[in-house]
């Protein structure tokens, strides 16, 4: 278990610094600088559960906001999943298979990604992990575990709403496990939901409000298609090469499996089928019927049933073997390590774009940008006392002739040269028309193309 976890810290730590704090990464890390009541005013006003941000608020406090920094955080959180995830495998695999489970979860695309980013999508897979555990505890192995299973379900509600799914799918396992229950379980059941509705207490107005929300306005999630339960499969599995590698172990290990006198553990097996494509089909029917959550970020923490039920087929097939196809499983790391990208997609090199404009700006420019969100990861790379201290970026970045638009129409054009950062703002608004009245009343110069579909575009005022 400590060579995973050394495996682990040693893989994000070669990459923490390798690509720029982007993305979701500046509003978190910005609004946990500030004080708890207005950062949970913040937190309170979005969609977003606020345990991740209290976390973060006092990690910043100790360590500042370099990337390193409020990556680390995520990184250790990453590294306690690793010791929890291989105790889970334990009660399922031999060492062996155990090691073969971590390591698809180490080299994991989206996993690797998460232990890096400064949001709250590993803490979320942490409590996910954690209540897997207890629940297994509490149906197969009679635990008396009900005090952590609710502190878990908490933790989990206050770190991502998301979590009410996770609750609703624990409400369905009880009927299945139903047979199960007796007197004593049933007094521990009740102590599980009344410390968790206790705790929860002060969430419960604001999850029945974003629920709500979300059934009357939707989400931001683009609405599904049947197509995309193939493509968010793709995802969690890297991508399709290894997806299709995957399968054709899969089938190998069920034929294997049809000609031996091995027997199949039925309780364990649904237990992993439940959590695995059980979840994953009930985010598809909630995305199709009521608001799109079939979104490959909120769906990351089913890598780990995933995984799980990936690994136990494995085992019936393949375990028992002699010889070389004993080890014929752990081909899957070479395919997982080798398609993992140790530099993620999402590199935006917002870095690189603001030192290019800082280059070419000059008392006579003025810069606009759009998408106007992006002022944050602006004021991050511009500068940092900014945003440390700001409690208005955008005005104040206006300051500094940074202005956000949303259309065409916003542009003033009074200087002689006039900078555009294109945050592939026709992504969310197509008809900007940004680029079509600076190509008709300016004169066009130059444009720099960065990751991240982001152009800057250099305009010089025609002569009067």
């Amino acid at each position: 278990m400590w060579i995973l976890i050394l495996v682990q810290a040693i893989f994000g730590l070669l990459v923490i610094n390798g690509f720029p704090i982007s993305l979701d990464e500046p509003y978190s890390v910005y609004h946990a600088q500030s004080e708890i009541p207005e950062l949970l005013a913040e937190v309170n006003s979005g969609n977003n559960a606020p345990l991740h941000f209290l976390l973060l608020h006092f990690w910043v406090k100790l360590f500042g906001i370099s990337a390193f920094a409020v990556r680390s955080m995520s990184l250790i959180i990453a590294l306690f999943s690793t010791a929890i995830l291989f105790q889970l495998a334990r009660k399922f695999f031999s060492i062996k298979y155990s090691i073969l489970l971590v390591g698809l979860f180490i080299f994991s695309r989206l996993n690797h990604f998460v232990a890096l980013e400064a949001r709250m999508y590993g803490l979320f897979t942490l409590f996910f992990m954690l209540i897997l555990w207890s629940l297994w505890g509490f149906f197969i192995e009679n635990k008396k575990n009900w005090f952590w299973l609710a502190i878990w379900n908490v933790g989990l509600m206050y770190t991502h709403y998301l979590g009410g799914v996770v609750i609703f799918m624990e409400v369905l396992l009880l009927i299945f496990f139903w047979s199960k229950m007796n007197p004593a379980k049933w007094k521990m059941l009740l102590g599980t939901f009344g410390l968790s509705l206790l705790l929860f207490a002060p969430g419960i107005y604001l999850l029945i409000e974003k629920t709500l929300s979300y059934g009357s306005e939707g989400s931001w999630v683009p609405a599904v298609q049947w197509s995309d339960l193939w493509t968010n499969l793709v995802k969690l599995f890297n991508n399709q090469l290894t997806l299709i590698i995957t399968l054709v172990a899969v089938s190998g290990a069920i034929y294997l499996f049809k000609t031996s006198q091995e027997k199949v553990k039925k309780e364990r097996l649904f237990f992993l089928v439940f959590w695995s494509i059980g979840g994953y089909f009930l985010l598809f029917l909630i995305s199709l019927f009521f608001s799109s959550v079939f979104f490959i970020k909120y769906l990351q923490f089913l890598t780990i049933p995933f995984f799980l039920l990936l690994v136990y087929v494995l085992t019936v097939g393949f375990e028992n073997r002699s010889g070389r196809l004993n080890f014929l499983p752990f081909l899957l790391l070479f395919f997982f390590a080798g398609s993992v990208k140790f530099i993620p997609d999402v590199n935006r090199e917002t870095d690189k774009l603001i030192e290019y404009v800082e280059k070419m700006k000059t008392v006579e420019t003025i810069i606009y940008y759009s998408p106007p969100h992006y002022d944050l990861t602006l004021a991050y790379y511009i500068d940092p006392v900014l945003f440390k201290q700001s409690k208005s970026i955008r005005a104040d970045l206006s300051t500094e002739d940074y202005h956000a638009i949303y259309h065409a129409d916003e542009i003033l054009i009074d200087k002689k040269s006039l900078i555009y950062i294109d945050f592939d703002a026709d992504m969310l608004y197509p008809e900007n028309e940004i680029l079509h009245r600076l190509d008709s009343e300016m004169i066009f110069e130059s444009v720099a193309s960065f990751k991240g579909d982001f152009n800057v575009f250099l305009y010089r005022k025609r002569d009067v």
